[in-house]
Parts: C-alpha cells; structure tokens; sequence
C-alpha cells in the first residue's frame, strides 16, 4: 500500500496520472489531458511568465517499476 501526502497543487495527483499514462502506454492520454494538467502550478507558471518555446518546455520524465506477479491477459 503507498500513501501520497502532500498540500494542494504539489503534484499528488499527478503522480497517479503518471502512472495511468505509463502502464497504459496511451500517448493520446496526455494529449487529450493537456500538459497543464501534468505539472504543477509552479512550473506552468514559471513557464508562462518566460519565452513559451519549445526549448523552454518542462520536461517530465516518468519511469515505472513494477515488482510482484501480473497477469495482464485479456479474459
């Protein structure tokens, strides 16, 4: 059992997306949920108040690891 704790906005909810979107592999996820959704109110904004380019873009970088036994086939 894992417990996220956390104020409001720091990214709680997120990391329970990161998760959906990396086990689900679906890359129309994020496109469909938007990046500012994906990030924390500080990082939008660190970026809206700079140069919005694509250079300038935050980077989220999810990586998953799973540990125990799975049974991922279709019933």
């Amino acid at each position: 059992m894992n417990i996220l704790v956390g104020d409001n906005e720091v990214g709680k909810s997120t990391v329970l997306e990161a998760i959906n979107i990396v086990a689900s592999g679906n890359i129309k996820r994020i496109e469909s949920i938007g990046l500012d959704k994906l990030f924390n109110i500080a990082v939008v904004q660190e970026f809206n108040s700079g140069e919005r380019t694509f250079e300038n873009l935050p980077n989220m970088i999810i990586e998953l690891y799973l540990k125990g036994d799975f049974d991922f086939t279709m019933k």
